[in-house]
């Protein structure tokens, strides 16, 4: 379909194909920047600029989603939600089994997850810490409250062991002097 471009000239603003249809597919074909416009001002517009193809919102009010029944599912090798400078939210990169999630604050990455759980870089706060496994931590440790330990064998394997309060109470909660026997500490060596 032709029509006046504005100028005065003509231009194509949509054709209508056949040659590329076949007999379970049927394509009407949009030449690159044509744009397809809904709302009175053109608010809603879809169109491919030759590179790529866009969903464009540039009225006011929300671009939404909706799908009543089943999920909203986006296929790509990569997703990245990004704000209006182009600025990652969160990414995902396809690993071809699934793939890795990145989450960013202010441009830099603050955590990624991988094969064996997550990796955050900066400092985690949480109100509470529940760990079913092992822990392993390579830096200091520093704790601002009480620390109990529950289990039948405590190690430390450090050459020095400073203990600021003036006494360390042995066989604490024994019922008489008797149920503490053998309590104390054994110098090895």
């Amino acid at each position: 379909f032709w029509s006046d471009d504005g100028s005065g000239a003509s231009a194509i603003y949509f054709r209508l194909d056949g040659s590329q249809a076949t007999a379970s597919q049927l394509i009407t074909r949009w030449d690159d920047n044509s744009r397809i416009a809904l709302g009175s001002t053109n608010d809603l517009q879809l169109y491919h600029d030759g590179s790529n193809s866009w969903i464009a919102n540039g009225a006011t009010g929300d671009l939404r989603l909706s799908n009543g029944t089943g999920a909203i599912q986006l296929r790509a090798s990569t997703v990245a939600l990004q704000d209006n400078s182009a600025y990652n939210y969160l990414t995902t990169e396809d690993l071809g089994n699934g793939g890795r999630v990145r989450i960013y604050h202010e441009a830099v990455q603050v955590m990624k997850t991988e094969s064996t759980g997550i990796d955050v870089t900066g400092e985690l706060q949480s109100d509470s810490l529940d760990v079913d496994g092992n822990a392993d931590i390579s830096g200091n440790l520093v704790l601002g409250g009480n620390l109990t330990v529950n289990g039948t064998q405590t190690i430390l394997n450090t050459a020095t062991l400073s203990v600021d309060d003036l006494n360390i109470t042995v066989a604490d909660g024994a019922a008489d002097a008797a149920a503490a026997n053998g309590a104390g500490l054994t110098v090895d060596g």
